[in-house]
């Protein structure tokens, strides 16, 4: 699949299935806990990529929702790849991928992480949760994977093995700020028997060197 048709596929996948205000509450790392401790770092831009529903407009200052998918409260449609035709690199001091990170081979996964690496000042924060592997059999169990499939989304195998590979990677450029740390949260899904499974993430917060 070309990265334009997999771009393609994330909207309309997204837009179908998308983040509502209680399964983004039930995040219990990386919601609503964080905006008293970026506001504390006063910003004077958070870029937040994969914003969904804009959940942190308003609440963390100075904050611009980003999203790949047609969300009506996202500030800008755009996916990461496009990032640089809107914001210049080093511009933010606080980029938050709570999700965005996590469709697609390791190659397109490590451009995307250099994408918001790009966005953050040095001395800046970036704050990261990946969907980490074996949850996809719960969230979608057989014969209800058709319309992810059929749009060629795959979410990429995340570790806390490849968040420190990942890191490792990086390490000329990016430092943990905060350790990883794993978080469970709500799936809405509506299939029956189905409700309100818990998925398994982790989260981690990254300093720009």
């Amino acid at each position: 699949m070309t990265e334009n048709n997999l771009d393609k596929g994330v909207d309309r996948f997204y837009s179908r299935f998308n983040y509502k205000e209680d399964t983004f509450n039930s995040h219990t790392e990386s919601s609503y806990n964080l905006v008293d401790e970026i506001n504390a770092l006063d910003p004077k831009l958070v870029i937040d990529v994969g914003c969904g529903g804009n959940h942190l407009k308003g609440k963390i200052q100075n904050l611009i929702g980003v999203d790949a998918a047609k969300y009506e409260k996202a500030d800008i449609q755009a996916t990461h790849d496009e990032l640089p035709n809107i914001f210049k690199d080093n511009c933010a001091d606080v980029v938050l991928a709570l999700g965005s990170i996590n469709v697609g081979d390791k190659p397109r996964i490590y451009r995307h992480l250099e994408k918001v690496i790009n966005l953050c000042k040095p001395g800046g924060i970036i704050v990261m949760r990946n969907r980490l592997a074996g949850e996809e059999a719960t969230v979608f169990p057989e014969g209800k994977k058709n319309f992810k499939h059929e749009l060629g989304i795959h979410w990429y195998p995340w570790t806390l093995d490849e968040i420190h590979q990942a890191t490792e990677t990086f390490k000329t450029r990016v430092e943990y700020y905060k350790e990883p740390v794993y978080e469970r949260a709500m799936h809405k899904v509506h299939w029956s028997g189905l409700k309100n499974k818990r998925m398994l993430l982790g989260v981690y917060w990254w300093k720009k060197l």
